[in-house]
């Protein structure tokens, strides 16, 4: 027994001579370059920093992460930070330090080291997990699907679309809209990335899924949210049960390496004159099998839910607020749907301010981390005053909330909590104030995308349905995956005009 407590405590004093090592070694690198130290959460636990996981594991678990972490932010300032033996997360809302992480320094911050041991078992290298070189090629394969002549048309899309506005309950009873939007886009992602859809509305019950588009859905939804937890829990993901992550992968791995077999078995000169997908367009780059599945479910990743949360979270605020519903349908009576193309688009003032309060409000990513390559400095948060350079040793982690930046009241003007699109007429935020789809080299690449299709659901609902009246009390109750959606859903009911 008494061999087993001198071994712990001989562990403890070697853990915490690390740690002050690390400090000092940090400590002295920042004086050497000019630099001090943001203010600094309070923990119970300074040495493993526990107490900080916990803390965050408890505001994700009541949905309230967000607001939380604001609160946070008016308590520190725009930068603090939280130490560990295990490294140094530094949170940050100053446009100065985002700009240089996303922007300038943007090589020497990456995603890698956080994501990919966490995602490969699932989706492997690429435009989502990696760095350098090889996300440089990643970005260039799929940089061609995402062509202006490509995301203009929406022919395919307005099927899809306009089956699903069909299925939308006249009868004025209450209907999620979270969730039948989420199954248009899968819908609409799955065909765009794959070249055909999962037949997803090929059902007159929106909420009744077909048993192989489910179980495709599912297993990804639950990879999803699996890679996303894998990814929070570091070294603690063994604890993950297997229901979360290879029964799922498996069963997309499947539905991938079925459409990838497909289309290296088609005519080579077919796909290089219409490639009618993410995937086809892939194909003509590389024939690859394993690289092919990686980059088709990242690009699964990146598109299958982000739309669908933006409409969603669009809806829920229009829902209660009937005045600016009222003015969005007097505003598109006249659009023809027939005819509509993404160039359209900049002729509805209302609906592009609408869009981007919603974005501003709740971003559909709106915490994205980086992690340093190498030894670096950021320009702002540290001292007394928030006014000196910060250190970032290699390996620290650099966390942007792009939910509190978007509630800065000296560029968003006063009520940055109130869902006002006329605030966009008056106010012109910076490229690193308004992040909606990210920034610098790593921006978004089908936001234009999104914003055609979320316009396109919007201009239609409101031409069909006179009201949409909220059915629901709650607040927004903000759910994190990969991305951030409303937990409570969008619970409507629809008048018909």
């Amino acid at each position: 027994m008494l061999s087993w407590v001198v071994t712990f405590l001989l562990g403890v004093v070697a853990i915490a001579i690390f740690y002050v090592a690390i400090i000092s070694r940090q400590y002295q690198s920042a004086q050497s370059h000019g630099c001090q130290l943001p203010p600094k959460r309070k923990t119970l636990d300074p040495i493993l920093g526990l107490h900080y996981r916990f803390q965050d594991l408890s505001s994700i678990s009541k949905y309230s992460i967000l607001p939380d972490g604001l609160t946070l932010y008016r308590q520190y300032g725009p930068t603090y930070h939280e130490p560990s033996i295990f490294g140094t997360t530094i949170k940050s809302i100053d446009e100065e330090n985002v700009r240089i992480v996303y922007g300038p320094d943007s090589h020497k911050w990456g995603i890698q080291p956080a994501r990919l041991t966490g995602m490969r078992p699932f989706c492997g290298e690429g435009i989502l997990t990696t760095d350098g070189l090889y996300w440089k090629r990643s970005r260039s394969l799929f940089k061609p699907a995402f062509q202006k002549s490509t995301i203009g048309d929406l022919t395919a899309f307005k099927q899809l679309a306009e089956a699903f506005l069909a299925r939308l309950p006249r009868d004025e009873s209450e209907v999620n809209l979270q969730d039948s939007i989420s199954i248009l886009f899968a819908d609409t992602s799955v065909q765009f990335v794959m070249g055909q859809s999962l037949g997803l509305l090929d059902r007159t019950d929106l909420e009744v899924v077909p048993e192989g588009g489910q179980s495709f859905l599912s297993a990804f939804q639950r990879s999803v949210t699996g890679c996303g937890l894998r990814i929070f829990l570091g070294i603690f993901r063994f604890l993950l049960p297997r229901s979360m992550t290879k029964a799922n992968w498996e069963v997309v791995h499947k539905v991938i390496n079925d459409n990838v077999d497909r289309l290296l078995r088609e005519d080579a000169t077919k796909l290089s004159e219409d490639p009618k997908s993410l995937l086809a367009e892939l194909v003509r780059q590389t024939k690859d099998q394993m690289e092919l599945r990686n980059h088709t479910i990242q690009g699964l990743m990146a598109s299958l839910d982000t739309t669908a949360v933006l409409t969603s979270n669009t809806m829920f605020l229009l829902s209660r607020n009937p005045g600016i519903w009222d003015r969005l349908r007097a505003d598109v009576a006249g659009v023809d749907s027939r005819i509509f193309e993404v160039e359209n688009m900049k002729k509805l003032e209302l609906v592009r301010n609408i869009l981007n309060e919603s974005l501003r409000l709740y971003p559909v990513f709106p915490l994205l981390a980086r992690d340093a390559l190498e030894d670096t400095i950021l320009p702002s948060g540290g001292g007394a005053h928030g006014d000196q350079p910060i250190f970032a040793p290699k390996g620290t982690r650099f966390l942007a909330d792009f939910y509190a930046l978007h509630r800065k009241e000296s560029v968003f003007g006063p009520n940055v909590e109130k869902f006002d699109p006329d605030r966009w007429q008056s106010i012109h935020p910076g490229q690193w104030q308004y992040m909606a789809f990210g920034g610098g080299a790593r921006s978004c690449l089908g936001q234009q995308k999104a914003i055609a299709e979320a316009s396109y659901i919007l201009i239609r609902i409101a031409q069909i349905f006179k009201r949409i009246e909220s059915r629901d009390s709650e607040d927004y109750a903000g759910e994190v995956q990969l991305l951030v959606k409303n937990h409570n859903g969008c619970k409507v009911a629809l008048i018909p005009a």
